[in-house]
């Protein structure tokens, strides 16, 4: 379930360098707004990034607290998909998701789906009460099963860097 692969530290998080060039697409999915990690990437390989915020509880409310935007807000991979489609991109080579909890269905909705980055960067929060190391275990499996590969860990276990074999 492991490989040896170089990796350096962007941050706190591995990456492959060997998989990255100025070519390359990356896609970062977070909760919180483009970080450190995103910008030390475009400076140290010239690549590609996009970013966005996932916060679907965060749409907007008015004075009666009455959703104003009836559509249902977009899982992660759809908002991957719908930017791949509006940028031109046919693939993805690194695919950052931290996601305070919705790592795990947007790790079972990659299984289903045709979109294989060739490096993924999953933060998980098994932390958060209503998960479990359990959560984390099953989907690093599933992402085992895909062909993805652990060549890095954060100490804490919270963070892995995968890549495609």
């Amino acid at each position: 379930m492991q490989i040896a692969l170089p990796t350096v530290r962007i941050g706190s998080s591995g990456v492959a360098p060997d998989l990255l060039n100025p070519r390359s697409v990356v896609y970062s999915a977070r909760v919180r707004p483009l970080s450190q990690f995103e910008r030390a990437l475009v400076d140290r390989f010239g690549c590609s990034v996009h970013s966005f915020e996932h916060a679907p509880e965060a749409r907007r409310r008015s004075a009666l607290d009455v959703v104003s935007d009836e559509r249902p807000p977009l899982s992660v991979l759809e908002r991957v998909f719908l930017l791949m489609r509006q940028r031109g991109h046919g693939h993805i080579d690194l695919l950052r998701l931290d996601l305070a909890g919705a790592e795990y269905a947007t790790i079972e909705a990659l299984a289903g789906s045709e979109l294989r980055p060739c490096q993924l960067i999953v933060g998980f929060h098994h932390h958060l009460p209503h998960l479990s190391l359990a959560h984390t275990e099953r989907a690093l499996t599933q992402l085992n099963e895909l062909g993805y590969r652990i060549f890095d860990c954060q100490p804490s276990g919270h963070e892995y860097s995968l890549a495609l074999v």
